[in-house]
């Protein structure tokens, strides 16, 4: 049973001191290679006193092996055989690199530095692209412009990862912050140029939806919610964006809803009142089947035009 324990100590402590060992010899060629490398420098150049005293407490278990003539199994023995030689060659390797770490900072540096300006390259070619006119008319080609869409999000997740990265290495050797104010700048615009794109063809949708629903059937408090949703992004289209067309109608669309939720909230009480109901088809000159009738029945029997008249009714 002990037998057992200790070869599970050696084989422990054995991959601890390979893994080490490989962390160490090889060559990174990415900058976050060369962060995590020269980290693990410090963390071994401290632990590997540790994985000595672990050496030094299973050799004193083989030695009482010896000693009392345990029968150990000879792979165990060929196993425990390899950790001293392979804990020198550690060593060796520690005493190398501590030897090379300010050559390994100034390349750590360098790599740094190398991403960071193709980063702001990069960045400042997604800024031009995001120039597009056709990204601010929403009556252009749709499915080129999603399709083109695609491909600056895929750009977009890239550039900020490798910013991420950049800030996650100076912070972790406590260098100078970068700021990569023109990705944030483009990145927000990019986010409004979509949301212009998506709330001008979910605003359609919504729009047809509301044409199609029966007046008794309509949810005044989620109506009025998306009314003030879309507004809010106007808001939001009209500050961060360039003046353009799509804003401007899109705007429009939403007012002119905004303007009508008043009497739609009123013509919702008045379908309840039969009595007022019939006063209202009196006052626009047509039957309006209270069952049946949609916001598209009384946009077309003009019934919008009648605010303060059906406000008087319902009084």
């Amino acid at each position: 049973m002990l037998t057992q324990q200790t070869r599970k100590k050696v084989d422990v402590l054995l991959a601890k001191v390979v893994e080490a060992k490989s962390n160490l010899e090889n060559y990174p060629s990415t900058t976050e290679e060369m962060a995590e490398q020269l980290i693990f420098l410090d963390e071994i150049e401290d632990g590997i006193l540790e994985l000595q005293e672990q050496h030094n407490s299973v050799s004193k278990v083989y030695n009482l092996f010896n000693t009392y003539s345990v029968t150990i199994p000879p792979e165990d023995l060929v196993d425990f055989a390899k950790l001293q030689p392979t804990l020198y060659l550690l060593y060796d390797l520690i005493d190398d690199a501590v030897a090379e770490r300010d050559t390994s900072m100034e390349r750590f540096i360098s790599s740094l530095v190398t991403d960071q300006n193709k980063l702001q390259e990069e960045v400042t070619k997604m800024a031009c692209v995001l120039q597009n006119p056709d990204f601010l008319d929403t009556n252009a080609n749709s499915s080129r412009v999603r399709s083109i869409f695609e491909k600056i999000q895929i750009s977009v997740d890239e550039l900020q990862a490798l910013a991420l990265a950049c800030s996650s290495c100076e912070r972790k050797f406590k260098l100078e912050n970068t700021r990569f104010d023109l990705l944030e700048e483009s990145t927000a615009k990019f986010k409004l140029i979509q949301l212009l794109w998506d709330s001008v063809e979910e605003w359609d949708c919504l729009e047809n939806e509301w044409q199609q629903s029966l007046l008794k059937q309509l949810d005044l408090k989620q109506f009025s919610m998306q009314i003030s949703n879309y507004n809010q992004y106007v808001e939001q289209l009209e500050r961060g964006l360039p003046p353009n067309c799509s804003v401007v109608l899109l705007k429009d669309k939403v007012e002119r809803m905004k303007q009508k939720l008043p009497i739609i909230t009123n013509l919702c009480n008045l379908c309840m009142k039969p009595k007022l109901w019939a006063s209202l088809e009196s006052l626009v000159g047509t039957s309006l089947d209270v069952e049946e009738v949609t916001l598209g029945t009384l946009e077309e029997h003009d019934v919008f035009s009648y605010g303060m008249e059906i406000l008087q009714i319902l009084n």
